[in-house]
């Protein structure tokens, strides 16, 4: 519970994950990743929740313009960026009071061991077949 102004606020909140962002993102025109995001906000509001924790790093990507990571391949190719979805998510959840959290999942590069995936401005390329990155039923 959070108190501002004076009243008191619970957190209740939904966890958007790379899987759902893969699910209703992937390969879609803007006009559909908007209208999808759009929908997940409206979906959030009508359960009557104020938060989205929104899961923006997954696997060594970004869901945001990133001057490090390559943008997520859970929605595109590595190097195509429709535009700033994570932008795009603030400022759409705001319009209905929704705050959103950004969470990243620091250390996972890949839920599989196929190393082919990671393209050269992957910050991970580098570090490929040395002993910085472990690989075994992922990366």
């Amino acid at each position: 519970i959070k108190e501002t102004s004076g009243k008191k606020e619970e957190l209740k909140g939904v966890f958007i994950s790379y899987i759902e962002l893969n699910n209703y993102l992937k390969e879609k025109s803007d006009e559909e990743i908007k209208n999808n995001i759009k929908q997940m906000i409206k979906n959030t509001e009508k359960l009557k929740l104020n938060t989205i924790f929104l899961q923006v790093r997954s696997q060594a990507d970004a869901i945001y313009n990133s001057k490090i990571y390559p943008f997520s391949f859970y929605i595109n190719e590595e190097e195509k960026m429709p535009f700033d979805i994570l932008e795009y998510f603030i400022e759409e959840s705001h319009k209905k009071n929704i705050k959103v959290y950004a969470w990243i999942n620091p250390y996972r590069i890949r839920t599989n061991s196929n190393i082919d995936s990671i393209t050269q401005n992957n910050p991970a390329y580098q570090y490929i077949n040395s002993d910085y990155i472990y690989v075994n039923n992922g990366i």
